[in-house]
Protein backbone atom coordinates (compact mmCIF):
# COMPACT_ATOMS: atom_id res chain seq x y z
CA UNK A 1 0.00 0.00 0.00
CA UNK A 2 2.91 2.30 1.08
CA UNK A 3 4.56 1.86 -2.25
CA UNK A 4 0.82 2.66 -3.81
CA UNK A 5 1.14 6.02 -2.36
CA UNK A 6 4.25 6.93 -3.00
CA UNK A 7 4.12 5.98 -6.90
CA UNK A 8 0.98 8.34 -7.01
CA UNK A 9 2.81 11.11 -5.28
CA UNK A 10 5.69 10.96 -7.46
CA UNK A 11 3.59 10.62 -10.30
CA UNK A 12 1.92 13.91 -9.19
CA UNK A 13 4.99 15.76 -8.31
CA UNK A 14 6.25 15.31 -11.79
CA UNK A 15 3.56 15.56 -14.16
CA UNK A 16 1.12 18.46 -12.10
CA UNK A 17 3.69 20.10 -9.67
CA UNK A 18 1.80 19.39 -6.54
CA UNK A 19 -1.25 18.55 -4.78
CA UNK A 20 -2.95 22.16 -5.55
CA UNK A 21 -2.47 21.61 -9.33
CA UNK A 22 -3.54 17.95 -9.18
CA UNK A 23 -7.02 19.10 -7.37
CA UNK A 24 -7.60 22.13 -9.73
CA UNK A 25 -7.01 19.58 -12.61
CA UNK A 26 -9.09 17.31 -10.99
CA UNK A 27 -12.05 20.28 -10.85
CA UNK A 28 -11.71 21.27 -14.53
CA UNK A 29 -12.03 17.50 -15.90
CA UNK A 30 -14.49 15.96 -13.65
CA UNK A 31 -17.14 15.76 -16.45
CA UNK A 32 -14.16 14.17 -19.29
CA UNK A 33 -13.03 11.52 -16.25
CA UNK A 34 -16.77 10.56 -15.17
CA UNK A 35 -17.84 9.86 -18.71
CA UNK A 36 -14.29 7.97 -19.39
CA UNK A 37 -15.08 5.82 -16.07
CA UNK A 38 -18.73 5.63 -17.47
CA UNK A 39 -17.65 4.01 -20.37
CA UNK A 40 -14.35 1.70 -19.07
CA UNK A 41 -17.48 0.23 -16.39
CA UNK A 42 -20.05 -0.41 -19.18
CA UNK A 43 -17.10 -1.73 -20.85
CA UNK A 44 -16.98 -4.39 -18.36
CA UNK A 45 -20.03 -5.38 -17.87
CA UNK A 46 -20.73 -5.62 -21.18
CA UNK A 47 -17.65 -8.09 -21.76
CA UNK A 48 -19.11 -9.57 -17.95
CA UNK A 49 -22.64 -10.55 -19.21
CA UNK A 50 -21.33 -12.10 -22.89
CA UNK A 51 -19.79 -14.75 -20.55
Amino acid sequence: MALLVVTFLTFVDKVFGDLEQFSEWQRTHYGYMLAWRLLVYATLAFGWLKI
